[in-house]
């Protein structure tokens, strides 16, 4: 997706590097041009900020564009302007990117504690979570969950993220031993849900920050 291909209203992030310092601006799309996209203007301290006053500074983008699917722009120019007698800042890229979704293959990390029960069995199992998607969901146990004895291989697991509780049906749709004694899971999930999608997005962007926060601080 180009930057100018962006919907108005989405969310934007702009994380700006400068020495040993680093600062997150928030804003919000207002409308496309041939060559960029006009946003909210970005101020500090109610003045318009330069971004070009420093080969130093460097610019990172992640807009939540209106499906609520995040973008990366990693090079990216930002100016303010005045269009239609409205000042606006403008980010210009000519880069081409993909949602982080697509580009991570839609799957976050968690390593979460949760509880699984398989079937119609009353045996409860204590996991760890692996990772999850919008779609599916992948769990690690501490020996092998014999799937003879249980009526199907749907299930429900629940797991809590801080405040988020969830409680999703799956099917389990691949099993692999990891090491001598644990095993994974693979599961689709028998629903889509809103909420999980709005979970899985949430975790790629906060991620996707800390994964930038931390490429800053090994290079300083």
């Amino acid at each position: 997706m180009k930057i100018n291909e962006i919907k108005d209203g989405a969310k934007i992030t702009v994380t700006v590097s400068i020495g040993d310092r680093r600062m997150d601006f928030e804003t919000v799309a207002k409308g496309a041009l041939p060559d960029g996209l006009l946003t909210e203007l970005i101020t500090y301290e109610m003045k318009p900020i330069n971004f070009n006053t420093s080969a130093q500074l460097k610019l990172s983008v992640v807009i939540i564009d209106t499906d609520s699917k995040p973008y990366e722009w990693k090079s990216v120019t930002i100016k303010a302007v005045d269009y239609k007698g409205t000042k606006y800042s403008l980010l210009l890229s000519s880069d081409d990117t993909e949602s982080i979704n697509r580009r991570f293959g839609y799957r976050v990390y968690l390593g979460l504690q949760g509880v699984v029960q398989i079937g119609s069995h009353s045996a409860f199992y204590e996991v760890i979570v692996k990772d999850i998607s919008e779609a599916g969901v992948a769990f690690i146990y501490n020996t092998d969950i014999n799937l003879n004895k249980h009526t199907a291989t749907r299930g429900r697991i629940t797991f809590k993220d801080e405040s988020k509780k969830f409680a999703l049906g799956f099917s389990i749709v691949r099993k692999e031993q990891v090491d001598e004694n644990r095993f994974l899971y693979g599961c689709a999930l028998t629903n889509k849900s809103d909420a999980i999608r709005k979970y899985v997005t949430a975790k790629q962007i906060q991620q996707l920050q800390n994964k930038i926060k931390s490429n800053y601080i090994d290079k300083h």
